[in-house]
């Protein structure tokens, strides 16, 4: 291991120049290609509209709601929460 890691200190050392030129251009383009990236919080994206549980999905949510909500309630005071 000792032959490894010192002709891999050798390299660096001699080639220092072009190897921070690279690592910069792969950091520019890797950052550049960040701007691509997007979220959806649509689930049915990953689903085709023949998926049986998809569609039961859209059935219970025709039936019932859509909300994808949390709600939250402040229980700051514990004379609230027990005795509203």
């Amino acid at each position: 291991m000792d032959m490894f890691e010192a002709r891999l200190g050798r390299f660096v050392i001699t080639y220092r120049i072009p190897l921070i030129l690279l690592s910069l251009l792969v950091v520019a383009g890797t950052g550049y290609g960040t701007r691509f990236l997007t979220f959806s919080s649509n689930s049915r994206m990953f689903f085709s509209e023949e998926n049986p549980e998809l569609q039961a999905f859209n059935a219970l949510e025709q039936t019932y709601t859509k909300f994808e909500n949390v709600f939250f309630y402040d229980c700051s005071e514990i004379q609230k929460c027990l005795y509203p």
